[in-house]
């Protein structure tokens, strides 16, 4: 089978679009992905080593721009607007030729809910188009809030009513006048007709996270996240890190992940001083440009990047932005977090973490400074309640089958669109 995938974001929106691909190429299909990082990033090698066709689409350039603070807005609609302006809407052309290229020589398509051209495209091609969801935020579950909390499903239906009517008149200005110039009559719901398929929804998240009003949704499937096949070579812990892990009892891990790089020198500052004022052990990840003897710490050991699924499951905590890749990431490893969330989802996935038990209410990097980021972590090592809920998160993550289930599902489509 020929299977097409569109994505466009930052690695947290390409990688598990990858690890699909790479999965789907396993199996045999012949499989291309179009994808647009945000941070410029090239992921043509790493696919191509998966056995998967890239298209890469350039985003928009601004040097030196901070995706995570394009407004003070703690709006997560209003992030996502100002997002999509800056980064989204002036490349609609180009995503849509990338978009018809893939609808042109597949038999069924695969889009990230922020990807429209691709639902015009298939569309007018009238091809299946599935939905693969990453920020289940943005599931409409009348047994939740879009906030996150169970206001009544009068008021949360009300709620998301309001939402979709704002995000649909807001949102995708282009694609909507491109679909319009194609004859296509403009979306009415974004939530149900953009963020939804007609005929085959995933959630790349774990059920184990997710409101129990999300899962029960009937015409969704959620598969877990969706971790890389195939391993990095380079990916795999130096004997420096190793050493420092054998001197001693298991440290905190801190990073803020993609988000580091809009801010190196504060989130270095911020992490390093919050490890030290902590008075433990501790790993920080830190951008490339900060040199790794810039401190001289015994206790503190500087790093650029190291393999997550490897390195959690040997510390004792985790403090990262809650990002949904590294939320999972830390959860399979069965430890606790503290997150300090930037924007969009984030802040979502740590209110997730702190119903299971598995982290403290969440911080936000605008007001978080290094003595309250060490009151957290002492409160967290020092109370096994959150090491025994994320135990009890990795122990229900096992069950979950991720990009495997997701596959059968997308194979077994035929039948789906027939019996539809």
């Amino acid at each position: 089978m020929r299977i097409g995938l569109q994505t466009w974001g930052t690695d947290g929106d390409i990688l598990p679009f990858l690890s699909l691909a790479g999965t789907l190429a396993e199996r045999g299909h012949v499989v291309t992905i179009a994808y647009t990082s945000l941070d410029g990033k090239d992921h043509d090698a790493l696919a191509m080593r998966m056995g998967v066709r890239p298209i890469r689409v350039p985003a928009p350039m601004h040097p030196g721009a901070d995706l995570f603070a394009l407004t003070t807005s703690r709006s997560s609609l209003r992030q996502l607007r100002v997002l999509l302006e800056r980064y989204h809407d002036p490349i609609t052309d180009a995503l849509f030729q990338a978009s018809m290229a893939l609808c042109a020589e597949s038999d069924r398509v695969i889009g990230h809910v922020l990807c429209p051209t691709l639902t015009i495209a298939a569309e007018k091609a009238g091809i299946p188009r599935v939905a693969l969801v990453l920020f289940p935020q943005g599931i409409r579950a009348d047994g939740i809030s879009p906030l996150g909390g169970d206001l009544g499903r009068w008021v949360n239906g009300l709620m998301w009513s309001v939402g979709d009517a704002v995000m649909t008149r807001r949102l995708f200005r282009p694609a909507q006048r491109l679909r319009e110039g194609l004859g296509l009559r403009p979306w009415k719901s974004l939530l149900k007709e953009q963020f939804r398929s007609p005929v085959l929804n995933l959630v790349a998240a774990s059920r184990t996270l997710l409101p129990a009003a999300i899962v029960a949704e009937p015409d969704l499937t959620v598969c877990r996240a969706f971790p890389m096949p195939v391993r990095n070579p380079g990916w795999a812990l130096t004997p420096r890190e190793q050493a420092f892990l054998d001197a001693g009892p298991p440290p905190v891990f801190l990073t803020f992940g993609s988000c580091t790089a809009f801010d190196p020198e504060g989130a270095f500052t911020l992490l390093t001083e919050a490890a030290r004022a902590a008075g433990t052990r501790a790993i920080v990840q830190v951008d490339p440009t900060i040199a790794l003897e810039h401190l001289r710490d015994p206790h503190v050991l500087l790093v650029h990047g190291v393999p997550h699924d490897e390195l959690f499951p040997k510390c004792a905590l985790v403090v990262h932005h809650g990002g949904a890749g590294t939320t999972h990431a830390v959860c399979r490893a069965g430890r606790p977090s503290i997150v300090v969330e930037h924007a969009y989802d984030q802040g979502w996935w740590g209110m997730q973490l702190h119903r299971v038990g598995a982290a403290p209410r969440v911080l936000h990097r605008r007001s978080v400074n290094a003595e309250r980021l060490a009151r957290a972590i002492r409160t967290v090592v020092g109370d096994k309640r959150y090491g025994r809920a994320a135990i009890q998160v990795a122990e229900g993550m096992r069950q979950e089958e991720g990009p495997v289930s997701a596959v059968r599902m997308i194979e077994a489509l035929d039948d789906r669109v027939r019996k539809g």
